[in-house]
Formats: C-alpha cells, sequence, structure tokens
C-alpha cells in the first residue's frame, strides 16, 4: 500500500502596511481590525512614529485589495473620531 502524501495548508496570504501614527490613531486601528476581522487577523505595534500592520488575509481572493481597504477604513475612522 502506497503512504498518503502529506499535503500543507497553505497559510493565508500576508500582507502589511506602515502607517504614520499621527494620522492614525490607535482607537481608529482597534475599530477597523474590529471590521475586518471576518476577513483578516491583525496585528500592530508602534514602530517610532508609525504603526506596523500585519494582515494575515483570511479569504485570499481578497488578499490584494485588503491592505488599501483597511488603510481607508482607518482613515475614515480617525477622521470621524476628530470631528466628534
Amino acid at each position: 500500500m502506497a503512504a498518503k502524501k502529506k499535503t500543507k495548508r497553505a497559510r493565508p496570504p500576508e500582507r502589511s502596511l506602515r502607517l504614520d501614527a499621527v494620522i492614525y490613531p490607535k482607537d481608529a486601528l482597534l475599530k477597523t481590525a474590529e471590521a475586518f476581522a471576518a476577513i483578516a487577523q491583525v496585528a500592530f505595534q508602534r514602530k517610532g512614529s508609525y504603526w506596523q500592520v500585519r494582515l494575515r488575509v483570511l479569504k485570499p481572493k481578497l488578499a490584494d485589495r485588503v491592505a488599501d481597504e483597511f488603510a481607508n477604513h482607518a482613515l475614515a475612522a480617525a477622521v470621524c473620531r476628530s470631528i466628534s
């Protein structure tokens, strides 16, 4: 009997962003991470005057657009925060 080959599961695609911490406050990133929970796992940390954001995309079809859309959503959240 032939041995079965183990197939490795492909890791979800990852994307990263570097966002200016003055423009993108932490609460805007938190709100955006919550909004994107169904399509990406989000991790971020402060690196000097920037946020380093890592996105592990759970829906591979969206991988090429997720980083840009995440930044847009976070910017909108920051603007809403500043005018409220």
